[in-house]
């Protein structure tokens, strides 16, 4: 299996990032805490926070998610029900439907531990994303705060100029100090507003878990994974979401439920309105998110129908009820396109992610060599303003790269996780700790 393969290697720009400081979070240490002084004396006690690998956020996941939890109930509502009808009264037991009541409840049993099975794959899907949201939110701070550090150096030095007896010179002066200010303060004000970022990433992988807040980690993941040697073929994606797709499964499971209901009518003589399977239990087919037409295409999905009661002669009502089966076979097919949208898309989205990381490595590569060509040959001290430009916009060059490149590792690592979840655990990726 290709999934076998699959190893770890290692594992949306204006000046100043303001793009990249407004769309992700910030990493800063937790302060340490301190306890109420003791006997005058002021003692303090860092509290040391727990580190989990994406692995074990999964594993806790599918401890604790509710979902999971709602699902599993499912399951025994649907085994509930269909002891019910294995247990029907003697008389129940001798009408027409009954065999085929058996096997509709059966079926359901089916339904609900299918659902059960995606469900799982959209929670670890859920905390993969937000986990290394997390990781790359670290990353794009650590970017972020060298390049407030950068500006804040010569800053320093340009105000020690201008605030010395001269009041600085024809090269640098107070105008130059005002810009290094400017740009320090904007750089500053876009690192508050990435704080709540952090803030936000760090409560979608708690709520991903099911874990509260009082729940403390941090992810173990130092740097984000780099995948850039996995290959995946597209018709191997879309192949594995095909054959193990839980909603494909749930609508083709429907379509028999559908069916043997259309038989069940008809085995029902002389009855003017007889209830269907839906009267007496929940076996439905999970419906796809709807479509939108907001500038991007996103089709719609179709979702499962079969009223409580069906009205009519005997064959009036078998009719309608094999209308409901072509219904059912087309939702089932409409599934099956918008799984093959869906599985194309995400390995569109991983494959040039790949060819994004490849380019952006080497722009973030050459951007930190002429930043450090141009620091050894300013020294530690700037003394004309066009050095200062020069290092300020090489800064900002480098800064630019790196951040890029986190965010095409970050794409590809999105797209992994997607891949996985489409394909029903087709593709298991090997994250740390996993």
């Amino acid at each position: 299996m290709l999934s076998d393969h699959i190893v770890l290697p290692r594992c949306t720009a204006p000046v100043f990032l303001s793009i990249i400081l407004a769309a992700i979070g910030s990493l800063r240490a937790q302060e340490p805490i301190v306890p109420p002084a003791k006997n005058g004396a002021a003692e303090e006690a860092k509290v040391e926070v727990k580190k989990l690998t994406v692995g074990e956020c999964i594993r806790i996941s599918l401890e604790k998610q509710p979902r999971l939890a709602a699902l599993q109930a499912s399951i025994g509502f649907a085994q509930a029900s269909q002891r019910g009808v294995s247990n029907a009264p003697f008389v129940v037991r001798l009408t027409g439907d009954h065999k085929i009541r058996k096997e509709q409840a059966c079926t359901g049993v089916h339904a609900a531990e299918v659902e059960l099975e995606q469900a799982r794959h959209d929670v670890t899907q859920a905390v993969v994303w937000t986990y290394y949201s997390v990781v790359y939110a670290r990353e794009q701070v650590k970017v972020a705060k060298d390049a407030i550090d950068f500006v804040d150096f010569y800053r320093d030095q340009v105000e020690t100029i201008v605030k010395g007896k001269d009041g600085g010179n024809r090269e640098i002066n107070q105008i130059t100090l005002n810009r290094l200010v400017a740009r320090l303060a904007g750089g500053q004000a876009l690192h508050i507003k990435a704080q709540a970022g952090y803030e936000r990433a760090r409560a979608a992988l708690r709520e991903a878990m099911g874990v509260d807040p009082a729940f403390t980690f941090e992810p173990a993941d130092e740097i984000l994974p780099d995948f850039a040697k996995i290959e995946l073929k597209k018709d191997d994606v879309i192949g594995h979401a095909l054959s193990r797709r839980g909603e494909i499964v749930m609508a083709s499971l429907f379509s028999d439920v559908a069916t043997l209901e259309a038989y069940a009518q008809w085995s029902i003589r002389i009855r003017y309105r007889a209830e269907t399977f839906a009267s007496g239990a929940d076996i439905h087919s999970r419906v796809l998110p709807y479509g939108s037409k907001d500038g991007s295409y996103r089709p719609d999905s179709l979702g499962p129908e079969m009223p409580v009661q069906m009205v009519g002669s005997r064959t009036d009502r078998s009719e309608k009820a094999w209308q409901l089966v072509a219904r059912s076979q087309a939702v089932t097919e409409k599934t099956k396109n918008l799984v093959t949208l869906e599985a194309e898309s995400a390995w569109n989205e991983f494959h040039f992610a790949g060819l994004a990381m490849e380019a952006s490595k080497r722009q973030a590569d050459a951007g930190a060599r002429n930043l450090s060509l141009l620091k050894e040959v300013a020294g530690d001290k700037v003394s004309t303003a066009a050095t200062l430009q020069q290092l300020l916009e090489a800064q900002e060059e480098a800064a630019k790269g790196q951040a890029t490149y986190n965010e095409s590792v970050y794409s590809r690592i999105s797209a992994l996780a997607n891949i996985e979840r489409i394909t029903a655990g087709g593709f298991t990726i090997k994250y740390p700790g996993r």
